[in-house]
């Protein structure tokens, strides 16, 4: 849905930027994912509650910003930098610690068993997840940039599109506190 949001505000650009931050985010879990495999029963829960309130927090730091995004006419002006949208999709992504523990509960069903190269597996399948994740949200990059020629001259909707971002923002940071 980011993804999407951003691209139709923003140009199919700012989508890619956006994708390319939260494929960045992914090698982050892959590394973590290699590095904890065996310490997985070590990792304290306050350390994992920590994060997710990390994340808590900036899910309804983006929401409160799509709530008070003043909508002008979409031009070049009010175009975010590439480097912060980029930025946003590394930590949107960081920051939600159901993708690590995802990471920590799929890869490794993958892995052949008494293998030796767990590590590598893993990184091997953590690579092709990223790479599908950025085609196919770069196919939705590109969808939210041809959508956006549509919203130009309609602030009406655009302000409705940041509204609906803004609650699905809100949604994923109560389902992380369960």
């Amino acid at each position: 849905m980011y993804v999407l949001s951003q691209s139709t505000l923003h140009g199919k650009k700012a989508g890619f930027y956006v994708t390319a931050g939260l494929c960045s985010g992914l090698i982050l879990h892959t590394t973590l994912v290699v590095l904890t495999m065996t310490t997985l029963s070590q990792l304290p829960d306050t350390f994992v509650d920590g994060l997710k309130l990390l994340g808590v927090g900036y899910l309804l730091y983006l929401a409160w910003l799509s709530f008070h995004v003043t909508i002008q006419p979409i031009t070049a002006c009010n175009v975010l930098a590439n480097t912060t949208l980029y930025r946003h999709g590394i930590l949107m992504n960081i920051s939600n610690p159901k993708i690590y523990l995802f990471f920590l509960v799929f890869l490794p069903q993958f892995v052949p068993v008494n293998s030796d190269a767990v590590a590598w597996h893993i990184g091997l399948l953590g690579g092709l997840f990223i790479v599908v994740t950025f085609l196919v949200f770069s196919a939705i990059a590109y969808a939210g940039g041809a959508l956006q020629q549509r919203l130009i001259n309609q602030p009406q909707i655009q302000q409705l599109l940041s509204r609906v971002v803004g609650v699905i923002f809100i949604l994923l940071a109560i389902s992380l506190l369960q």
